[in-house]
């Protein structure tokens, strides 16, 4: 195992660099991407869609669920939710900074559009996945 972990780290370090790659140009569809994705995010608050099943159904008694199930029931602490969204603010922000550190003009307002893309898809796509 050893000689294989030794051999695998000097062919990583002895291999070429990649070529670099052009620096990604910022467009029109850019724009219209975050938009509509901005926009397909809202639509689920905005038309008042249900948000699925309650966590435990009718005839479910919170009492009678196992321990580690409690989990499912969102039965956390407002305090605990507050917490929680402190540091995915933060981690989204931090890891925005980071990949904007160094960079030139060009490569700021590219790393700025595929990052609000980033962000906004996954709204997106987290907003809908609520509703079904």
């Amino acid at each position: 195992m050893r000689r294989l972990a030794v051999a695998i780290t000097l062919c990583t370090v002895a291999a070429r660099p990649a070529a670099a790659q052009t620096s990604y140009r910022v467009a029109w569809w850019d724009a219209a991407s975050v938009v509509a994705a901005g926009g397909l995010s809202v639509i689920p608050d905005a038309a008042g869609l249900p948000h699925g099943p309650p966590p435990c159904a009718l005839p479910c008694d919170p009492a009678s669920l196992p321990g580690i199930d409690h989990l499912a029931l969102h039965t956390f602490s407002g305090s605990a939710a507050t917490a929680s969204s402190v540091l995915l603010a933060s981690v989204v922000v931090s890891s925005g900074l980071a990949s904007l550190a160094g960079a030139t003009p060009a490569q700021v307002r590219g790393h700025a559009a595929v990052y609000a893309n980033a962000l906004t898809w996954t709204l997106a796509a987290s907003q809908w996945l609520k509703v079904l």
